[in-house]
C-alpha cells in the first residue's frame, strides 16, 4: 500500500473527488480545507486499510476498485462504487 498527498490546487476540486456527494454538501472554503489535508491510499488486492479493533480518525472514500469490510473473518459489507 502506498500513501501520498492528494494532488490538490486551491480553487479546483480534482475530478474523482468532485463526483463524491459528501463533498458537494459543503461550501468551497470547507472543501478546500478538507482537500488540503487529504491523502490517497493506493492499495493492492489483500491490503488491510484498517485492522479490526483499531480506532481511526479519518474519513475514507473509495475512488476506484473494490473494498470489503470483515468482522471476525466474515464479510459484513462491500463497496465498488466511486464515492462509497
Amino acid at each position: 500500500m502506498k500513501e501520498y498527498p492528494l494532488d490538490y490546487r486551491p480553487g479546483s476540486v480534482p475530478a474523482p473527488v468532485a463526483d463524491i456527494p459528501f463533498f458537494q454538501t459543503f461550501s468551497p472554503e470547507i472543501v478546500a480545507g478538507l482537500l488540503a489535508s487529504t491523502t490517497i491510499l493506493d492499495c493492492d488486492a489483500g491490503d488491510v486499510v484498517i485492522e479490526e479493533g483499531t480506532t481511526a480518525d479519518s474519513l475514507l472514500f473509495l475512488l476506484k476498485g473494490r473494498i470489503r469490510v470483515q468482522k471476525d473473518g466474515s464479510v459484513i459489507a462491500a463497496a465498488s462504487g466511486s464515492g462509497e
